[in-house]
């Protein structure tokens, strides 16, 4: 099996391949598969006697031996590989039977991130979607309400393309990521889309979400929204207000690069409404790489052991992660030829919707 991401980074899957496609197809996840590969960056390799033990161990889940960083599942099953090459040649990634393919998919896409760095192509933290003129992006910060304006838009017509991550090359085009989209029910205050996805739990913990957030709006005093942000934080602890929507529910724009026409940032502030403040390229771009690298935590979780571990290699791909970011969305926004920039203030998902239509 070879999977397809951004026609820049495939990655073949040699064994075990029964259980990934069912592990995908359980978790809503549409990875891109294709049968030639213009070149394999990552080989991932299950193997049912793995042939490493841990020689220099950071905590119970990092290890390493000789040049492998090795990392730990909560059945203490492993998976290594050589960090300091990824991105940059061909990469082995060793893992071990029964390793939770939910976290080895988590580390599959950290990999999958710094592969497409160096190849000109940047995972944001934003959703995405397709109109009839191009692609459109909508960044932020998480819970701001990024999902529930894109799903807006997909259900008034347009095409999915992604949600909370999205693929922006330096010659400005946006490449879709394809998984079920996650939906907070505290985000909006109207959603009738969603009805048929929910039940009775469900429906009482989107009421309960909207009433909280209604009672922001409307008190100004610091400390009752102290509380009240305490017991939503609680909420999505409990993963008690997460509304998984499956693909086949919307309509999916094409897997190939759609021109970039369009940038949002929605930005949580103090005051009521919203504004639509024309601002500098270099205000978006700072916007866009802050909420990113804030959504990049596995990255640097991994890079962090790696550099522990091995303090004398080096990845000069995540060495210069800030750079090579910036540059990329620098060049992609200016191929993209965007006339002027939006940074969106907080408001409701209609309101938003409005400004983004205008």
């Amino acid at each position: 099996m070879y999977l397809d991401f951004a026609s820049r980074c495939f990655i073949q899957i040699h064994n075990y391949a029964n259980s990934w496609e069912l592990y995908l197809k359980e978790s809503n996840l549409k990875y891109h598969i294709t049968e030639h590969p213009k070149n394999i960056d990552l080989h991932v390799k299950f193997e049912s006697d793995f042939p490493y033990s841990t020689d220099k161990v950071l905590h119970p889940k990092y290890g390493a031996t000789g040049d492998k960083i090795i990392i730990r599942d909560n059945k203490e099953k492993a998976i290594a590989f050589d960090m300091s090459k990824i991105g940059v040649e061909e990469t082995d990634i060793i893992v071990e039977q029964g390793f939770n393919l939910k976290s080895l998919h988590e580390i599959l896409l950290e990999a999958i991130k710094i592969v497409l760095l160096n190849k000109g192509i940047a995972c944001l933290h934003a959703s995405s979607y397709l109109t009839e003129n191009g692609a459109k992006i909508i960044s932020g910060w998480e819970g701001i309400g990024k999902s529930a304006i894109m799903l807006k838009k997909v259900y008034a017509g347009d095409r999915f393309l992604s949600d909370d991550r999205t693929f922006l090359s330096k010659d400005g085009q946006v490449y879709p990521i394809y998984s079920d989209i996650i939906q907070y029910s505290g985000e909006f205050s109207s959603f009738k889309e969603l009805s048929e996805y929910v039940g009775m739990k469900e429906r009482f913990v989107m009421k309960t979400n909207i009433f909280l957030h209604s009672l922001i709006r409307k008190n100004k005093s610091s400390l009752i929204h102290s509380g009240l942000n305490k017991t939503l934080h609680l909420l999505r602890k409990l993963n008690l207000y997460e509304i998984h929507i499956p693909l086949e529910k919307v309509s999916i724009g094409e897997n190939t690069g759609h021109e970039l026409k369009q940038i949002f940032v929605l930005q949580q502030v103090n005051e009521t409404g919203i504004s639509d403040n024309h601002v500098s390229k270099e205000d978006l771009i700072s916007s866009i790489i802050n909420t990113t690298k804030f959504d990049d935590q596995g990255i640097f979780r991994l890079y962090d052991s790696y550099k522990y571990l091995f303090p004398d290699k080096t990845n000069v791909i995540l060495e210069e992660y800030d750079h090579k970011l910036y540059e990329i969305i620098t060049q992609g926004i200016n191929n993209a030829k965007i006339s002027h920039f939006n940074i969106l203030r907080d408001s409701t998902v209609s309101e938003t919707i409005k400004i983004i239509n205008a």
